[in-house]
């Protein structure tokens, strides 16, 4: 008998059923009730939120914690801390999520480009460098996936020009460098908590530092320019916003953080065992383990394609271990600067304001190959739900890796 792959009618390797996401049971139940009947929905009169911002600085080895509405937020108010002037320039990679370079707009400062290491698909300090200017205050790398970039490559030049770090950690709760926290090594760290994250609340975010002084600015801003530890509602000593979360989300947050070491920890095995797996297949690549990577936080699992292999284009491959039961997407197919928002080239200032600032980036400044080959032609990605599957879950998997692999001749009658 033929040996079929699915999308021509033959069986899926992957059958068992998928794990679900969030996880939750009577914890979260229990604990979104006591704060309803506390009648203190908000964290300006409860205290639920507090406990949880003492818990994430504690799990992530960090000094202070500050709770917020979003990742974006997180992302936004960690720069606006920093006081940058209008027109101030952040480095960060392009291929990442479009919130990255948003947040730097939104806050009256300009994204530039610089390009990701093909290993880690984490921002390539050599480009970093590359592209610093006299206008520039800051790096963002963005910890993809839960890869965590070359942390001490990039601190080496952020030493060397004097400038901050801001961690985009939306992907890395509890991912390692050298057994460091992600979130704990730049200036300030930043964590989405949206509701597909290792760690979620529906929506919401977490800011993480070291430097009390920037905390306390951190604070204020979250909470329309009040000072931590000032009993006086109406001081307000800085310009500041409402962003912060409620006692509901910070009710939901604190029952998943129970979870999130475990959880943790069985991704990242499962991550290694793909790993080991993949490297034996033909047509596809796992990112390589690097030295510095104690902890990959996986939310998701990132691999290249070779479609010279499989003799057919990324998507065809994909749409093949999708027939087989397995989760998949090509990533970030569309990099920052190629989104209509920013084809445009005016970055900023959000504000408008152009005093000794041009608003178009030099187009050479921009552009970043290796970003672009992943985006539009190797990069793929299991969702972090993929690596919460049990043993079999992962053996399926790899099954189906291996088969699209095998058969890779049939695929060429659908491409």
């Amino acid at each position: 008998m033929i040996e079929e792959i699915a999308l021509h009618g033959g069986p899926a390797a992957r059958i068992t059923k998928h794990p679900t996401w969030p996880v939750f049971d009577d914890s979260e139940r229990a604990a979104l009730l006591n704060v309803i009947n506390s009648g203190e929905w908000g964290r300006l009169a409860g205290d639920v939120t507090g406990r949880v911002e003492t818990e994430f600085a504690a799990l992530t080895t960090t000094k202070h914690a500050v709770a917020v509405n979003s990742g974006q937020t997180a992302l936004r108010l960690a720069i606006l801390a920093l006081d940058p002037p209008a027109g101030a320039e952040i480095i960060c990679p392009a291929y990442t999520f479009i919130a990255t370079a948003m947040s730097i707009v939104e806050a009256n400062c300009v994204p530039v480009f610089a390009d990701i290491e093909s290993s880690s698909l984490c921002l390539d300090a050599k480009s970093v460098e590359s592209v610093i200017t006299d206008r520039t205050i800051a790096i963002m790398p963005v910890h993809l996936g839960g890869v965590p970039a070359d942390m001490d490559a990039l601190l080496d030049v952020a030493k060397k020009y004097n400038l901050s770090v801001i961690e985009d950690a939306s992907h890395a709760h509890l991912s390692t460098w050298k057994e460091r926290q992600i979130g704990s090594i730049g200036s300030i760290g930043c964590f989405s908590l949206q509701a597909s994250k290792n760690l979620n609340c529906g929506e919401g975010g977490l800011i993480t530092t070291n430097d009390s002084a920037i905390y306390v600015r951190l604070s204020a801003l979250q909470n329309n320019g009040r000072i931590p530890g000032d009993n006086n509602r109406y001081r307000h000593a800085m310009l500041g916003g409402n962003y912060r979360m409620t006692e509901f989300q910070a009710a939901i947050l604190g029952c998943q953080l129970e979870r999130l070491p475990s959880q943790t920890a069985h991704r990242f095995e499962n991550g290694l065992r793909l790993n080991t797996a993949l490297m034996q297949i033909a047509g596809f690549s796992p990112l390589p383990s690097r030295v510095g990577e104690t902890c990959n936080a996986y939310h998701l699992y990132c691999f290249a394609i070779d479609s010279s292999y499989f003799g057919v284009p990324r998507d065809v491959v994909l749409s093949a271990l999708r027939a087989e039961g397995v989760s998949c997407g090509p990533g970030y197919a569309t990099l920052i600067y190629e989104h209509d928002a920013f084809t445009a080239g005016t970055f900023g200032p959000y504000s408008g304001a152009t005093v000794g600032y041009t608003t178009s980036l030099d187009v050479n400044r921009s552009k970043c190959p290796v970003s672009e080959i992943v985006a539009h032609q190797t990069g793929a990605w299991l969702p972090m739900t993929e690596l919460m599957s049990d043993h079999q879950g992962i053996d399926e998997i790899i099954a189906a890796f291996s088969k699209v692999s095998r058969l890779r001749n049939q695929l060429a009658i659908i491409g």
